[in-house]
């Protein structure tokens, strides 16, 4: 089994139910198993133009599914939840990203892990964390979680916001 971080987001429509709705589908996928999730945040859009702004968490999960595969099934939860793939950074219904799968690094043209922004990310680090502060990514120079947000150099709002996920 592999320990998988996915950061889950989303700035159109109902966006707390649109996260609860994706941790709904990722539980009934088989041999997916959700081990822990993060508060909800508000943050900033990133990226191009003026856009609403994203709830983000981040989830703990343990899976059998290969980073493919699971990118598959990924692609599919967002386009069930109304995703377009119109404008790179633009505004969507859900947005998840495997930031960090094992202790695995890999790179192709669909894939690439750890998510190759993370680090630079405080709307990602918050929420990890929150959930695993002493966790050593790979290619993160020996530096905990915990490190990585206090040396980040994204200066963006990131609110931590009463609601939280509710367990599938």
């Amino acid at each position: 089994m592999a320990d998988v971080y996915l950061s889950i987001g989303s700035n159109e429509g109902d966006r707390l139910q649109n996260l609860q709705k994706s941790i709904q589908l990722l539980s009934i996928i088989p041999d997916v198993y959700i081990l822990q999730l993060s508060s909800v945040y508000e943050t900033e859009a990133w990226g191009t133009g003026e856009q609403p702004k994203f709830l983000n968490a981040v989830v703990k999960i343990q899976t059998m599914i290969k980073p493919h595969e699971l990118l598959k099934y990924i692609h599919g939860l967002e386009k069930e939840l109304g995703r377009q793939r119109e404008k790179r950074w633009g505004p969507r219904t859900l947005d998840i990203d495997i930031l960090l799968y094992d202790s695995i690094v890999y790179s192709d043209a669909q894939l690439i892990i750890p998510h190759l922004h993370f680090q630079e990310r405080r709307f990602v680090l918050e929420p990890l964390a929150e959930i695993a502060p002493h966790l050593i990514p790979p290619v993160s120079n020996g530096l905990q979680v915990i490190e990585l947000l206090e040396n980040c150099s994204d200066s963006s709002n990131v609110t931590r916001i009463a609601a939280r996920l509710q367990e599938y």
